[in-house]
């Protein structure tokens, strides 16, 4: 059995992690942005909510992992967590998670400049970048290497 991928991706609103997610086929992906996303397919972002719904991803990513087996043996090929992730205790949670379950994480670090699609404030948006920022320069040296997507699939 191969050992189980589980991907943290981390960067800005409208830097791409959700577009490259999506690109990955057979990856369940987990992401507090589900939790706004209407049965009608209609993004309703609400900031008093985000708790809750950060709660919800990681107990999303608590029953993909605990079924990791059952996955690999149907060949799903990672676990994505797809939030912006900028502060180490917002990657601490799955890096140990995924870690516990014998899984390789790997954090992404997406820099892309593309359309906000969820109209988050340019102010916030630059707040973000510059929070992960000082999070890749406080990484701890026990978690695995962060990679730019750059460098992870090239420019696309």
């Amino acid at each position: 059995m191969s050992t189980p991928t589980m991907y943290v991706l981390m960067g800005a609103s409208g830097s791409g992690k959700s577009t490259w997610a999506a690109k990955q086929q057979g990856a369940r992906v987990c992401s507090a942005d589900h939790y706004f996303m209407g049965k009608d397919g209609v993004y309703r972002f609400d900031p008093a909510k985000l708790p809750e719904a950060h709660a919800r991803c990681q107990r999303e990513a608590v029953y993909a992992v605990e079924r990791s087996d059952y996955a690999v043996e149907r060949g799903d090929p990672a676990i994505i967590i797809d939030n912006t992730n900028t502060t180490i205790a917002e990657v601490a949670f799955y890096v140990t998670l995924g870690t516990a379950f014998g899984y390789k994480v790997i954090p992404l670090v997406f820099e892309g400049r593309y359309q906000n699609v969820h109209n988050v404030p340019d102010k916030t948006v630059f707040m973000s970048r510059m929070r992960l920022r000082a999070t890749l320069g406080e990484w701890p040296k026990y978690w695995p290497a962060p990679v730019t997507v750059d460098d992870w699939c090239g420019n696309d």
